[in-house]
């Protein structure tokens, strides 16, 4: 069975910070009107009205969640999922093809696939997409997501990925809350 770090079925609220080591030195400049979301070693800068969850993930690996104000459709307006693999045993090049996959299995529409720089990070690569979902309340609501797969020196990948509903403020906030993100110097 193969391992796939993103959880992707249907209703994702996806942005994962989270695992086991020391917090390490994490220097996240936050924009005026934001505060800093600090996870192991990483951190990231939200809306000041967004909530912060420790839950697990389907192997019980601590997950962070973090999401805005609930819209009137019942969605959240914004949510981000962090979290951190050590010693990542696939490979960076796995982590994205298998992000790749599962993306058009879901019918998410890849708008950005390409590598980037995230401070403290040896290799990242950001993802954009586009798809749609319905609400608890079976209205269909169009989604976008921006996504960084990072990998340290010491081989650790962390996914970090937003979602917002486009009708919502979070959406023109996620380029700004996923260019924040910054991982411990080592």
């Amino acid at each position: 069975m193969v391992f796939v770090p993103l959880r992707l079925p249907a209703v994702v609220a996806v942005l994962l910070v989270a695992g086991c080591g020391a917090r390490g030195d994490v220097r996240v400049s936050a924009p005026p009107g934001y505060r800093v979301e600090r996870v192991v070693d990483f951190g990231f800068a939200v809306p000041p009205d967004w909530r912060r969850a420790e839950e697990k993930d389907e192997q019980g690996r601590p997950l962070t969640t973090v999401r805005g104000p609930a819209l009137p459709s019942g969605v959240p307006d914004g949510v981000a999922h962090a979290q951190r693999y050590a010693d990542y045993p696939q490979g960076f090049g796995t982590a994205l093809d298998q992000f790749r996959d599962l993306s058009r299995l879901n019918g998410y529409r890849l708008t950005v696939d390409r590598e980037v720089r995230v401070g403290g990070a040896a290799r990242a690569h950001r993802f954009e997409a586009s798809y749609e979902l319905s609400t608890d309340r079976g209205v269909p609501t169009a989604f976008r997501l921006s996504g960084v797969y990072a990998l340290t020196g010491d081989g650790t990948l962390v996914e970090f990925v937003l979602r917002a509903p486009q009708q919502g403020a979070a959406a023109a906030r996620l380029p700004l809350i996923l260019d924040s993100l910054r991982l411990a110097e080592k």
